[in-house]
């Protein structure tokens, strides 16, 4: 039953809801009543608002939901303190077309101010913005209620229109028919406004009005307060009543508190905002704080918290088309996002220095010594603002999840531990062992290197050796040929054994110079940073593009150290790879050319950075000087030294941050999974199926691949979860390390990437069944389900590939909620990702098995961008 108030003018209301009334007859000599005349206008209203949300549910209407941008939602541009920009929208609401613009603004865009951010370290805030609309009953002149500020008509029903833009938007008041001199009728318009409720539960209530805490408001008293006041009224979905896009709040009763014609508000959901704090940021506790703008910013990405920005916004809308969406299309470009690590349609809350709320979100991770070797989890060691990944060692400059090879120069006496017989000089014969344990890593003294480096690492080979002298009358010897070693290459790595057979070519001198030896040095995968970067950040304040010195005085500029700068990170985000060196001050290195041939090369125990003066018996040389060697080699003209004088090369280098207790934090931007989260995901899932994808997609190239795959070099990321079964293990992306051939027999490339075509389809029937257990989450975040609740396995084959090979296999599927859930309303459209994981096989194929401990078949669900609502009515 419906009742309308259109006020005491009338003589009544006359109800059409179930009559089926076509026509209202009006007879002959009859008087024609003003309640029948309200009637033909509400059947007719009511008819065709009946066949709108028969075609489609409410929601909003867009042709941009299958681009990936936000900006649709939330405007950057020109950003005001406080303030939500979002451009206009088209709406449909309980079966009314809906103009949303010129909210606070003139431009057709809307300006909502949220209020001030939450106060105190640590603190968290999700706004919602939602729109709400009603029908308001409007009198003529001189009444000035449910109109604007000058006693005009609101445009397209906008009560939140400035007081400013009055004259030039909205319509004057033409009721009143100025013939007759008094009101003959009054006039229901659909009026509407965009509002701000602080502090929702998005995480409990996904939708955001499902909330209990947004309840509807009144209609406003006064063009001065557009927002009403609290009413006791919460809003409900209404999929019961076949508008899965639609909220309502009220009773029907047009004499209740809301104040409109039939005593309800409709509302459908926005947006979200995360809001950052108003206490400065902290590295260990206050990650989601900061300063007010202009700034300048204390944050590593330079935000400041009252200024809105895309990543802050979780886009709410619920999708809606009258043509209905072509599922291919919706599929295909919404499995691009996942490829492309675009999806932003789930959150998550970081673990990091008190948390940030989002879907892209400031990351932090941390190097530098860990709590067994002597951090203190405060400013060192696994401290609260970061994920520890890794120590320092003096050797590693590059952090990756790829193999990574380093070259290091270690320097030995010949009384030095681990040289035998040892004593005053070096003879054929001597043996040095190179212990992990005791590494003397030039310029610095022999420490444990191997409880700092990663236990996988390994010495792979002995690059050359050479003696050095500066002592006069002593001559230096290139032996690279002359020792003969054993142990290389072991891991976890042992001791290497250098015998010296030979001191130079024919002649074994005993020699009292110092031995270097340059050895190259492997780094395992799955070492880099712990999530793949999706932005970097510039230098700002005491932030090196994102990198934060702790303790900036355990590098100091004394020797051995010289420290004068941080060189600037270099990042490969597809590889989630870093590199870390420092610049050191302009120091000297001196040495005793030989005679022989060559002796214009010298070799030098680091990396040159810029030499800025050689001398060669204190004269000061002025020919070429050329780098090179891997940075490890100094060439000046030949004759310039022919033996036996002194040079000393004046220099600044490049190194590996040294073991001295230093503690670096690496801040970027990355996107949570983007999987449905564990909380929302019941154990047994029914999904009826629009679209199965012809295509299968092999992938070979995650983040421990040394290359990247093409087109889409993040494809790994959040593209399906991997089960690898009970009896198996799943360590991360990293293990995702083939190389880029893919091959069949028909097509290779070097992509690391292939679409293939499916040769024994997934059959696209209803009733999908899939199950899980609670926390069915792999390794990266993303949830999965593990089995089906029903026979049918969804088995797909495609071609085989030439080689066996480590690899994900992915066949998407567009899926349809059968009924309401924790994943959204019936009829809303989401993608599932079936993928398997082949740790080593030539398979192109997905499918569950009837045994837990062998399937390594997994489903994932996506929502789609714009939560796609579809017109079917099943």
């Amino acid at each position: 039953m419906t009742t309308k108030n259109y006020g005491a003018g009338t003589s009544g209301y006359l109800d059409p809801e179930g009559r089926a009334w076509e026509t209202t007859v009006i007879q002959a000599s009859k008087p024609i009543l003003d309640k029948e005349l309200n009637l033909f206008q509400d059947a007719e209203q009511a008819a065709m608002s009946t066949l709108s949300r028969r075609s489609f549910p409410s929601g909003w209407l867009s042709d941009n939901f299958l681009n990936s941008s936000l900006t649709d939602v939330v405007d950057p541009s020109s950003p005001v303190a406080d303030t939500l920009k979002s451009p206009g929208h088209w709406a449909a609401v309980n079966g009314w077309t809906v103009k949303v613009s010129n909210t606070g603004l003139n431009t057709g865009l809307n300006a909502l101010s949220l209020g001030a951010g939450p106060a105190g370290a640590g603190s968290k805030r999700t706004d919602l913005v939602f729109l709400e609309v009603w029908r308001r009953l409007i009198s003529a002149s001189p009444s000035s209620a449910g109109k604007s500020p000058g006693g005009r008509i609101w445009r397209d029903g906008n009560v939140k229109i400035a007081s400013g833009d009055d004259v030039s938007l909205n319509y004057l008041d033409d009721i009143l028919d100025g013939a007759v001199g008094t009101e003959t009728s009054k006039r229901v318009q659909i009026q509407y406004r965009l509002r701000v409720h602080q502090g929702v539960d998005i995480y409990t209530y996904p939708e955001g009005l499902t909330d209990p805490v947004a309840v509807a408001r009144t209609v406003p008293a006064s063009a001065a307060a557009p927002d009403g006041t609290a009413s006791a009224f919460t809003y409900t979905n209404q999929s019961a009543n076949g508008d899965s896009g639609l909220w309502r709040a009220g009773d029907g009763n047009p004499a209740n508190s809301l104040g409109t014609v039939d005593g309800y508000m409709y509302a459908i959901p926005l947006l979200a905002v995360f809001r950052r704090n108003t206490a400065v940021f902290a590295r260990n506790t206050n990650h989601n704080g900061g300063v007010a703008s202009p700034g300048p910013s204390d944050r590593p990405d330079g935000l400041f918290y009252d200024i809105i920005q895309t990543n802050d916004v979780l886009d709410l809308r619920q999708g809606v088309s009258p043509s209905g969406w072509d599922a291919q299309e919706v599929l295909e470009k919404n499995l691009a996002f996942l490829f492309e690590n675009l999806n932003q349609t789930e959150i998550g809350t970081t673990t990091n220095g008190g948390g940030v709320d989002g879907h892209t979100v400031l990351w932090a991770d941390e190097i530098g010594v860990s709590n067994a070797n002597g951090g203190d989890g405060t400013t060192t060691g696994d401290t609260p603002g970061a994920t520890f990944i890794g120590q320092f060692d003096a050797v590693r400059r590059t952090y990756s999840d790829r193999p990574v090879y380093e070259i290091v120069t270690l320097k030995y006496l010949p009384n030095d531990p681990g040289v035998s017989p040892g004593g005053a000089n070096w003879t054929v014969g001597t043996t040095i062992t190179i212990s992990p344990s005791a590494l003397p890593i030039w310029p610095y003294a022999s420490f444990n290197w191997a409880s700092f480096a990663p236990s996988a690492i390994s010495v792979n080979d002995v690059l050359k050796t050479w003696f050095s002298s500066s002592t006069a009358g002593k001559k230096t010897f290139i032996a690279n040929s002359n020792f003969r070693i054993s142990g290389l290459a072991s891991v976890p790595q042992g001791a290497i054994v250098a015998r010296i057979e030979s001191l130079t070519n024919g002649t074994d001198t005993a020699t009292d110079e110092a031995l270097y030896v340059s050895v190259l040095i492997a780094y395992p995968p799955g070492v880099g940073l712990s999530k793949t970067p999706t932005g970097q950040f510039s230098s700002i304040g005491s932030f090196n593009t994102g990198v934060f010195i702790n303790n900036p005085a355990q590098l100091p500029v004394a020797s051995p150290i010289l420290y004068s700068a941080l060189a600037t990170p270099v990042y490969t985000p597809t590889n989630r790879e870093i590199r870390l060196q420092y610049q050191t001050l302009s120091h000297t290195f001196s040495l005793r050319p030989g005679a022989a041939a060559g002796n214009n090369v010298f070799h030098m125990p680091e990396r040159p950075l810029v030499v800025s003066g050689i001398t060669i018996n204190s004269v000061g040389y002025v020919g070429t000087i050329t780098l090179g060697g891997a940075g490890s080699t100094v060439t000046i003209t030949a004759g310039a030294v022919t033996g036996g004088e002194d040079v000393v090369i004046t220099y600044t280098s490049i190194r590996a941050l040294p073991n001295n207790g230093e503690q670096v934090t690496v801040y970027y931007e990355a996107r949570l999974p983007q999987t449905y989260r564990d909380a929302l995901l019941p154990n047994s899932l029914a999904l009826n199926v629009r679209y199965v994808s012809g295509n299968m997609y092999c992938l070979s190239a995650g983040s421990g691949a040394s290359g990247e795959a093409y087109p889409y070099a993040q494809a790994y990321v959040q593209a399906g979860a991997v089960n690898p079964s009970t009896s198996g293990s799943f360590g991360g992306d990293h293990e995702l390390d083939g190389d880029l051939r893919v091959s069949t027999t028909t097509l290779f490339a070097d992509t690391g990437f292939m679409r293939l075509p499916i040769h024994v389809p997934i059959a696209p029937s209803n009733g999908y069944g899939i199950t899980r257990s609670p926390g069915d989450t792999d390794a990266e975040g993303r949830t999965f389900y593990t089995g089906v609740n029903n026979s049918y396995y969804m088995t797909a084959v495609g071609p085989t590939l030439s080689d066996p090979k480590r690899h994900k296999n992915l066949v998407p599927i567009l899926c349809e909620l059968p009924a309401d859930s924790t994943l959204g309303r019936k009829g809303q459209l989401v993608l599932m990702v079936i993928s398997r994981w082949a740790d080593f096989d030539d398979s192109n194929s997905v499918g569950f098995t009837s045994s837990l401990a062998t399937n390594t078949t997994a489903a994932s669900i996506y929502r789609l961008k714009g939560s796609l609502l579809s017109n079917r009515r099943v």
